[in-house]
């Protein structure tokens, strides 16, 4: 009985495995490239997030949170207010973490600059490596934020991949 139970729940990993990269387009403002065997998270984690994709068996994550723009520049003003973005966002990451992270520049697929930050440490009790990557689209401030738990480092790799194919519409 019990290796028939195993049996059923492995048949959707098999399948999910399997099937191919789809492009997932949000409210006609961005689309990202998914990885077939990452499905959609209904119950979200995060309520500002406009994307949040897993793979529970991989134990990798992402989502996407996009924010107005002008709204931002209104708060902080017009000078420097993409990096002054980044560094609030990231300092809120590195009080959560009790660890400091570290910022670098890269370019998403579509040859565009962001801010990629990296940090890890444990949460909840569980060891994790999470990466956000900062992007300033025409109207909108984004974060692609992704993650899994450490010794997944492959995961990691992968979601970076998976990161670089959004694009601004």
């Amino acid at each position: 009985m019990k290796k028939l139970i195993l049996l059923l729940l492995l048949i959707p990993l098999a399948f999910s495995c399997n099937s191919e990269p789809e492009i997932v387009t949000v409210d006609g403002i961005y689309e990202i490239e998914m990885p077939g065997n990452m499905t959609p998270m209904y119950t979200f984690l995060n309520e500002d997030a406009s994307l949040q994709y897993s793979n529970l068996f991989s134990e990798k994550y992402l989502m996407i949170i996009h924010e107005n723009k002008s709204e931002w520049i209104d708060l902080v003003g017009q000078e420097n207010y993409f990096m002054q973005y980044v560094n609030y966002l990231s300092d809120g990451l590195e009080t959560s973490y009790g660890k400091n992270g570290y910022i670098s520049d890269i370019y998403l697929n579509n040859s565009k600059s962001a801010k990629l930050f990296e940090i890890n440490g444990i949460v909840d009790g569980i060891d994790v490596i999470w990466n956000t990557i900062y992007f300033e689209g025409e109207d909108n401030l984004y974060q692609i934020a992704y993650w899994t738990v450490a010794g997944r480092d492959n995961n990691m790799v992968e979601l970076m991949n998976v990161a670089k194919t959004f694009r601004e519409l």
